[in-house]
């Protein structure tokens, strides 16, 4: 999470920013979250909006910095997360 934070700090007016995300993801509340690798810690939903980096909310805080073209690319599996299941119905 840290190095998103570091890399949106970075972005400029009129930038041209490519974002590439692989890895593992899931989708939970219509929302698509990106798993830190140390997701073991994430076992029901008050963990994914605490440890899950969600796509959405990162797409928007880099919009909100005025760059010129945002390239945002996801690379990974994405299932449906319930919280009852836990990691199991991640992977």
């Amino acid at each position: 999470y840290k190095c998103i934070q570091q890399f949106i700090e970075l972005v400029q007016k009129n930038d041209f920013v490519i974002f590439y995300y692989a890895g593992h993801a899931v989708q939970w509340m219509d929302q698509n979250y990106l798993l830190p690798c140390d997701s073991n810690t994430i076992r029901n939903g008050q963990d994914m909006r605490r440890y899950g980096i969600n796509a959405q909310e990162t797409l928007d805080t880099i919009s909100h910095e005025k760059p010129q073209t945002i390239v945002f690319l996801l690379d990974c599996c994405r299932v449906y997360w319930k919280p009852a299941e836990g990691k199991r119905s991640i992977r």
